[in-house]
């Protein structure tokens, strides 16, 4: 079952690289890329705070992001908003996006 996750990503990433159009690609903002083009991504600041040091047995290790570990902080719920907005800003641009999916639910959505 850890495997499936795996499997998932595989089926995916081919029916994406199978559904590339070689010609220009247009997206919902009608900007036009090319195989190969780089979607321009901008990620939120990410505070990093040097003053936690752990010491392991005489080994220091500097843990600049551990406050992104309190998962209920008001700074965690931001950045993490702030990573979603990107990311789905960015899912939202690739062409046959729907096509993928309208696709794999025809393949997962079978009588069982």
């Amino acid at each position: 079952m850890k495997r499936l996750p795996l499997i998932f990503l595989t089926i995916l990433s081919t029916l994406i690289y199978m559904s590339c159009d070689p010609d220009a690609m247009t997206v919902n903002d009608n900007t036009k890329y090319q195989p190969g083009d780089i979607i321009p991504v901008t990620y939120p600041e990410t505070r990093k705070d040097t003053t936690i040091i752990d010491d392991f047995f005489g080994t220091k290790v500097a843990d600049p992001y551990r406050w992104l570990e309190d998962d209920m902080s008001s700074e965690t719920k931001e950045w993490v908003q702030g990573q979603n907005d990107v990311t789905f800003d960015y899912l939202d641009k690739i062409p046959y996006r729907e096509e993928i999916e309208m696709r794999l639910q025809e393949l997962w959505n079978f009588e069982k």
